[in-house]
């Protein structure tokens, strides 16, 4: 885990200018989430910081129950989520099945992180499912492009996670049957590879999909995708 001095997260920053710059769901992304919640037969979703509703929209296209939360404003506008913190959810306990978390954590400071996946924690029902995507502190890119980094591109991250981390502060609380590989099932690529690649065929790009999400090779990437099922109660 890497800790960061920088401005704690504030409401202001995520204004309609971030959402504009930062707010994509690639459809990797949601093939993913969408075989995941399929695959552990999930009716309940709550999208912690689901900027202007992507992912909300596309899982209730596929018939899900979704409820939204966001700290800005500017996300509920757009969303129709509701405004709250993701340290202090107002939600009942074991209300969701699933929860997700698309670059959240890591705008969260060390201390806040850890409420953060005790709240969700709370709101799971038993063996619910824990779905995170954050930068990836372990990635070769990273030593790579230093300073550079896509990671280090948005003023509010404030904490990194290697898999290693991540699934340790997840197993300490309350989390098992951790998931660092998932099914993709895409002959599309949505990833910054060469142009060449392109040119594949969709046998091939299947195979780079395969390659990058369901086997462990995926820890190479810049994300980081991380699920896991509450296996213990909380008091």
């Amino acid at each position: 885990m890497k800790k960061l001095k920088k401005t704690i997260r504030k409401k202001q920053d995520y204004d309609e200018e971030y959402f504009a710059a930062r707010d994509l769901l690639g459809d990797h992304v949601a093939n993913v989430i969408e075989n995941l919640l399929k695959k552990n037969k999930i009716k309940t979703v709550l999208d912690v910081g689901p900027g202007t509703g992507r992912l909300m929209r596309y899982l209730e296209s596929k018939g899900y129950k979704v409820k939204g939360l966001d700290i800005s404003p500017v996300s509920a506008k757009y969303s129709g989520a509701i405004v709250g913190s993701a340290t202090d959810m107002p939600f009942k306990k074991e209300s969701f099945d699933c929860v997700v978390g698309l670059h959240i954590i890591e705008h969260l400071r060390e201390k806040d992180g850890i409420t953060f996946i005790n709240e969700v924690h709370r709101v799971l029902k038993p063996n619910g499912t824990i779905f995170l995507l954050t930068p990836n502190y372990a990635s070769p890119l990273r030593y790579i492009k230093g300073k550079d980094w896509y990671g280090y591109s948005d003023k509010t991250h404030v904490c990194f996670y290697t898999p290693s981390s991540l699934k340790k502060l997840l197993v300490s609380h309350g989390f098992g049957k951790v998931m660092l590989t998932f099914k993709i099932n895409l002959t599309t690529l949505g990833w910054p590879l060469p142009a060449f690649f392109e040119k594949f065929s969709p046998k091939m790009k299947y195979m780079v999909n395969y390659l990058l999400v369901s086997t462990y090779l995926g820890l190479l990437r810049d994300s980081l995708w991380i699920g896991a099922k509450k296996i213990t109660p909380r008091t």
